[in-house]
This record gives C-alpha cells, structure tokens and sequence, in this order.
C-alpha cells in the first residue's frame, strides 16, 4: 500500500510539474491567453450574467453591454442557422488592463485554442458590429472544430466570415467598388492568408485587406449563404483541403 501511494505521488508530482511547465511557457509565448484561462484568479474582475467585467465598470456600461452581447448572439444564430460556441467573454473598462488580455492596438481580440474561445473587448468596443464580428470567429471554432480551423482556414476567409456580421460603414461594399475605380490597389487574397500578414502595414492597408476580404466572402456566399457555409465546413470534416472545399462547395450549390 505504502509503495503505491509513492508511486500515485510521484504521478501527481510530474503532472503538476507538467502543468506548470506548460503554463509558463504559455505566459512566456502568449502571456494574454494565459491571462485570459486564469481569468477566474484576477480580483481586477467580477462576473454578472458569465460576463467578466473590471470592477470598475459603470453599471450603465454593464447593462449595454450585455445587452449587445445578447443582440450579437441573435445576429449570429441567423447567420449560423443556430448557436454554438459559448465563448468566455472578458470585458476590460480600462485600456491598460485591454493591453493585459487582448491585443494593443485593436478593439477587440479573440483567442482561439484547444480551451475554448476567449473574446476580449476594450472599453471603446460596447459596438453591435465589434461584439458580433468577435462572436463569429467563435462560432467558427465550434461549427469546424480546433483542428481544422487552425490547419485550414486562411486569415482572410476567417476575417471575411466574421465581416459578414460587421456592419460598421468603414468597411462598406461602396469602399470596395471605389478602389476597384481607382489607382489604389486591392489586395490579393494569397497575400493575406496568415494573421501576420493580413495584419501587416498600415491602419489603411490593413483596412483595405478587411474590405477585400468581406467582398470576396459574400460574393462566395451568394444567395444561399448558410447553406452554403454548412456545406463547406461539412467537406473540411470529412477531410477535404481548403481550396477543394472552397471551390466544391460553390460548384455543389450551383446545381
């Protein structure tokens, strides 16, 4: 009994170094996602209705918000057909405490892994189109699984999708046809398949690369667009490459 104890012991021991080991390489390497599946030992947080917010959040910023939370789900159930993911939702009132858990720069961040999704919103992102763009790259996640998104799916189809559901003028269908009647270029969807380089350049380079990207995503979706993307997140499962499934799919629907 005494040397199955030690040896249960010795177990426990090498799984928490483990652990430990992991977390801090996690801290090291990506210390906001870190941050973020520790979010429960932050007393700067308190929870109402699974939202985490700063304690320093105005309760008539706490109402709205969840209030937009609530819409951007329904808007993404109609997109989706239904709703899958459920998110950890992290909202920070001040930007030096953004800066710990979502990315500088940016109102808003959305951390995807193996855990489950983490939407991190500043305190200038309480905007209908922010939360529902954030909210479809989760839904995403849980229509196509961790594998598959994170093998298969170019940044650009990723931040097309989740355009769909942001409506903000900026990025606006009239933009792309006015660089289309310019001399500003547009750019090429195979310049812009990872994070680094969809992110890469200016404030207005990277914007023109949204506007370009929600083009080609709804001209792609067409008509039928729910069907459409079921379909395609369907042939990813069962093991198809992103190119095959993107270029199958249209041809699918198209009979």
């Amino acid at each position: 009994m005494l040397s199955l104890a030690k040896r249960i012991l010795k177990l426990l021991l090498l799984l928490i170094g483990i652990f430990l080991l992991l977390y801090f390489a996690l801290m090291l390497y990506m210390p906001q996602l870190g941050r973020c599946l520790t979010i429960d030992t932050d007393r700067m947080f308190m929870q109402r209705e699974g939202v985490y917010m700063s304690i320093d959040t105005p309760k008539w910023v706490q109402d709205s918000l969840l209030s937009k939370i609530h819409k951007a789900g329904l808007r993404n159930q109609a997109f989706w057909g239904e709703k899958k993911s459920q998110p950890t939702w992290i909202y920070c009132y001040k930007k030096w405490l953004y800066d710990q858990y979502g990315v500088r720069g940016k109102p808003a961040s959305t951390w995807l892994s193996l855990a489950g999704s983490h939407i991190v919103l500043s305190g200038s992102a309480i905007n209908l189109n922010i939360i529902s763009h954030e909210l479809c790259h989760a839904e995403l996640l849980a229509h196509l699984g961790w594998f598959n998104r994170d093998k298969k799916i170019p940044t650009w189809f990723d931040e097309g999708l989740a355009m769909q559901l942001d409506h903000r003028e900026r990025y606006a269908e009239r933009h792309y046809q006015r660089f289309g009647e310019s001399k500003t270029p547009i750019p090429a969807l195979n310049l812009m398949t990872t994070p680094a380089a969809f992110w890469e350049g200016s404030k207005e380079e990277t914007r023109k690369k949204y506007i370009a990207a929600k083009h080609e995503l709804m001209t792609w979706l067409g008509d039928k667009p729910r069907r459409k993307l079921l379909h395609f997140i369907q042939l990813l499962q069962d093991g198809a490459e992103f190119d095959d499934a993107y270029k199958h799919a249209s041809v699918a629907l198209t009979h």
